[in-house]
């Protein structure tokens, strides 16, 4: 076998580890990342409420939390009948597709961004009742 075949078998050699490699690191980086964190917002009665709150302490369009850089899945289940509803936070480019008032779920996916704030949300088509604050800690 010729030096120049060797030298292009190892070149070769190189450029497939290298692939591979990349692969792997690619792969491991997306399987390390923690699952989104995941706020369920009901609709019901013209406003917004934490699916877990219950009770007298049960606050309507409630200030939702979230830190800084965090992946969130905001899941939003539509209990007022014959009414539709959707959930926008227009500044940070957040919105669910509209959930019929038939009992429906959606839901969006988002990054905080990275600086600390407070953004405005709001059901679209309901804006005069169903709007709160979403903060960035």
């Amino acid at each position: 076998m010729s030096k120049a075949v060797k030298r292009g078998s190892l070149t070769l050699l190189f450029v497939i580890l290298a692939v591979v490699g990349a692969f792997a690191v690619a792969s491991s980086t997306a399987a390390s990342r923690p699952a989104p964190r995941e706020v369920v917002l009901v609709a019901e009665d013209m406003a917004f409420y934490l699916a877990d709150a219950q009770g007298p302490a049960r606050e309507p369009n409630p200030t939702l939390v979230v830190r800084r850089g965090e992946t969130v899945r905001l899941v939003l289940v539509n209990r007022d009948l014959g009414m539709d509803h959707d959930f926008v936070a227009g500044a940070l480019e957040v919105a669910t597709p509209v959930a019929p008032g038939d009992g429906s779920t959606t839901s969006a996916v988002f990054e905080a961004p990275m600086e600390p704030g407070r953004h405005e949300y709001l059901c679209s088509l309901h804006a005069q009742m169903m709007r709160g604050v979403l903060e960035v800690r």
